[in-house]
């Protein structure tokens, strides 16, 4: 074999191995199966703790509370049924019904479409959304090639056989999730710095202490108390523009960045949720960052060692002490300890 032969056959090797660890390596997994799960959770959250009245309340131009124009007026769930109360609410419990199916897992090829369905129906129907909605309608379309090519029973299974032209499918859909999530951080990352209140630092103020959002009555006094001080202030303001831009920049990163890459933006959701009360926004934008960051190739843990290390730590101290105080005293051995013990 000639030097030309040899460089064509390991050219040859190397783009096999590329093949088969980027495009062929397992989709169908119980990340997956937990992505969809909290991304159903997180638009039932917010059907069942929102009244129908205030989902589709009646305004100007809004007549009977619903918007139904183009797709959504022909397919959407909540335009095929009388503008009532009534209506709307059996609407909303069957909506429900269908996001019980997704979040359980079972026959996630069956659930695909319906789950879409709801998610698209009611981010276009809805007068009061947020865009942990419109991003849960996209997130659930891009999902589908995903599951109709996932063979498993239950979405928890461990990965089965699946084709090649299969797996190549998946892989696709998937790699347009992750461009979409990474737009949708750039975009925010960016946008906010044509706001005078991001620029200088103040916007989370806002947000904090003006209704409707502001912080949760247990966090009421502790936070005014913190917010008084303008590092802190200017800290969670760019703070969040600082992550953001870096879970954008996460999408042609390596697996250790995208480690942190999904604590951050887990403790950025997280510190909004508590804060402000986005509890179903932040779970939708967790379950797209799970898909974001972890890649069907990554191996290991979800997030850095130090990060690990340091959850575990007083977790393993804690279980420690409460050992040492359910483990019984020995009882004295000998005769001497005994008058021992009796002595003042």
């Amino acid at each position: 074999m000639n030097d030309a032969q040899r460089q064509s056959s390991s050219l040859g090797n190397r783009l096999d191995r590329t093949i088969r660890t980027h495009l062929l390596a397992p989709v169908h997994t119980p990340l997956l199966g937990a992505s969809r799960a909290i991304l159903a959770l997180s638009t039932m959250l917010t059907l069942l703790a929102t009244p129908t009245p205030h989902l589709f309340f009646i305004g100007a131009g809004i007549v009977d509370g619903r918007i139904c124009a183009g797709l959504a007026d022909r397919i959407g769930l909540f335009c095929l049924v009388p503008a009532s109360t009534e209506g709307l609410t059996a609407a909303k419990f069957a909506a429900v019904g269908i996001l019980v199916w997704v979040a359980v897992g079972w026959r996630p090829r069956l659930s695909a479409f319906p789950h879409w369905w709801v998610c698209f129906s009611f981010s276009n129907s809805s007068n009061v959304i947020d865009g942990g909605d419109q991003v849960a309608a996209i997130a659930s379309l891009l999902l589908i090639p995903i599951c109709l090519t996932d063979g498993r029973k239950w979405h928890w299974n461990r990965p089965g056989q699946t084709s090649q032209p299969a797996a190549v499918i998946a892989h696709i859909s998937l790699r347009l999730i992750w461009l979409q999530v990474a737009v949708v951080y750039l975009h925010a990352s960016i946008g906010k710095l044509g706001v005078a209140e991001w620029q200088n630092g103040t916007n989370y103020w806002y947000w904090a202490t003006t209704e409707p959002f502001g912080l949760p009555s247990h966090l009421h006094s502790i936070g005014t108390w913190a917010l008084q001080y303008a590092p802190v202030v200017v800290a969670t303001t760019w703070g969040a523009i600082a992550i953001e831009f870096y879970l954008a920049l996460c999408l042609i990163k390596s697996q250790p960045w995208r480690r942190w890459g999904l604590f951050l933006g887990f403790l950025l959701h997280g510190g909004i949720a508590l804060s402000l009360g986005l509890l179903s926004f932040a779970g939708t934008m967790c379950a797209v960052l799970l898909l974001y960051m972890r890649r069907p190739h990554d191996s290991g843990q979800l997030f850095p060692p130090s990060v690990v290390i340091a959850i575990k730590l007083p977790l393993r101290v804690l279980s420690r002490l409460k050992r040492s105080e359910q483990k019984p005293q020995a009882a004295p051995s000998t005769v001497s300890e005994r008058n021992s013990e009796r002595v003042p």
